[in-house]
């Protein structure tokens, strides 16, 4: 009679070790891979040209269109603007907001808020996820220790839940400003990110993007991670926008660390930045340009 092997039992918090040991197995393969991707910036032959609050821009053949919602928002419009951007071949970059805008404390990251966005996330392969934008500014005025962690867990619950998520974080120009260094206090682990982000508009004559951007390329190329401006803009009342989209579009076309530019077509705090008449036929021009690989579909 053949003697039963003794059944091995595991306890419970085996079980978790091991779990826990496979998710860091699982982590620090993404991390070398993404390491990989960012260093060799996969974007050398690929320019973007694109835009934010797009209304303006029917016709025009742009291949990256800047989205945002707020967890306070329907998630099937962002999926729907995702899709068909996927549909044209375009890049999504996506915002999605921690709730009220004007709130001084950030709220913890919730994995089950986001979990309605999921599937925007996944509607286009070439979406990048930003997160919360522009911290620091007038709407987000939060503690950098606060931004960081926030995005950290948001980073690595979307990274685990879409398989192939590319994510950026995306700060404003001014916030390095003074020193490429200031931008470091809001960025999370670089792992957890593929592409460094500006928000940064013109407010001044003789203003270029080369000069406003000097610093937050300086810094990009100090962390291996390609730069894209997610918002610019020129004040109209300047006068000079179509100078201004001349600029920005040199400045791409300068570095293969710079992915691209979007232009964002609105009012804010401290501007009108939609394009003149004249202007928004300059941008279309520079839109077929074939150093930006323009899509064949427009918006």
């Amino acid at each position: 009679m053949t003697t039963p092997t003794p059944v091995q039992t595991v306890s419970y918090q085996d079980f978790l070790d091991y779990e826990d040991a496979v998710q860091q197995q699982f982590d620090a393969v993404n991390a070398r891979i993404s390491g990989l991707v960012t260093q060799t910036h996969p974007d050398q032959s690929l320019h973007l040209w694109g835009t934010a609050n797009p209304a303006a821009f029917k016709g025009i053949p742009t291949n990256a269109r800047r989205l945002y919602a707020g967890f306070d928002t329907n998630p099937a419009v962002l999926k729907a603007q995702a899709s068909a951007d996927a549909a044209r071949g375009a890049w999504s970059y996506i915002s999605i907001g921690a709730g009220n805008p004007n709130a001084k404390v950030l709220p913890q990251y919730s994995s089950s808020a986001m979990t309605p966005f999921i599937p925007a996330l996944q509607a286009n392969p070439h979406t990048v996820f930003l997160g919360i934008h522009e911290p620091g500014s007038g709407q987000h005025q939060y503690a950098p220790k606060d931004y960081v962690q926030w995005m950290a867990d948001a980073f690595h619950d979307t990274r685990t839940r879409v398989l192939g998520l590319r994510t950026g974080v995306c700060l404003m120009e001014w916030t390095g400003r003074n020193s490429p260094n200031d931008f470091a206090q809001w960025l999370p682990d670089e792992t957890l990110f593929d592409e460094f982000c500006i928000d940064g508009y013109s407010h001044t004559s003789g203003d270029t993007a080369p000069k406003l951007y000097a610093n937050a390329l300086t810094f990009a190329q100090k962390i291996q991670r390609v730069l894209t401006i997610c918002e610019h803009g020129q004040d109209a009342k300047l006068g000079t926008q179509s100078q201004w989209l001349q600029s920005v579009f040199e400045f791409i076309k300068s570095s293969p660390w710079v992915k691209g530019a979007m232009y964002w077509n609105g009012t804010g705090p401290n501007g009108a930045y939609g394009l003149t008449p004249s202007s928004l036929k300059y941008f279309g021009a520079l839109a077929t340009d074939p150093a930006l690989n323009p899509v064949a579909l427009p918006l």
